[in-house]
């Protein structure tokens, strides 16, 4: 029999994080009753969120047959929970298999996407405003020049890759190929319905 008590803790952490946004609880509330199984390779066993009015209860077992059941190696699944949009189980439908109801399951990952934390002001309960302000400035910044960052050497590699190395044809190439073959393949139709209307 598998032990509820690691359970209890993960259960115990993540209504913690959940409560940090307080439009969470009205959007569990939507979803209860139902029970999402959630199967790593890694694990031997699976483990099961249960929705209820104003928390999520993390099971050990359960009896009955989950609603949705997501399985996958533990770093897909983790890169899942990371990614956001409502094409994010596409992304990873190779190594991700979801079973049951899936709009239930795209219900999920749609709230926690959405959750809204206001990180300063957590940090004021323990900090003062002043602090808490300051310190949300410096992540502020910080995390634009991150952004700013990643943009611009996301552009210099395109531009290397594209114009020096020529290892990647250009957009407006790769454009001009796919419309050469769009327009090849009008013709060839044509010919076909030309040839078969001589016969």
């Amino acid at each position: 029999m598998i032990t509820q008590l690691p359970f209890d803790a993960f259960e115990k952490l993540l209504n913690k994080y959940v409560s940090l946004d307080p439009e969470m609880p009205q959007h569990i509330a939507k979803l209860e009753g139902q029970v999402m199984a959630i199967k790593c390779r890694e694990m031997p066993f699976p483990c099961y969120l249960s929705f209820d009015k104003t928390q999520i209860r993390v099971l050990a077992e359960y009896k009955d047959e989950a609603h949705a059941t997501i399985s996958g190696s533990t770093l897909s699944l983790l890169l899942l929970a990371n990614s956001k949009g409502a094409d994010a189980f596409s992304m990873f439908s190779q190594d991700i298999n979801l079973e049951g109801d899936t709009e239930f399951a795209e219900k999920v990952k749609h709230i926690f996407d959405n959750m809204e934390i206001d990180w300063e002001e957590q940090l004021s309960n323990y900090t003062g405003d002043v602090v808490a302000h300051q310190v949300g400035n410096v992540a502020r910044k910080f995390c634009q020049w991150l952004k700013t960052g990643k943009e611009t050497w996301e552009n210099n590699l395109t531009e290397y890759l594209q114009e020096e190395s020529r290892c990647v044809p250009p957009k407006e190439e790769v454009e001009d190929f796919f419309a050469d073959i769009n327009g090849l393949r009008m013709d060839v139709d044509r010919l076909l319905a030309r040839v078969q209307l001589l016969q």
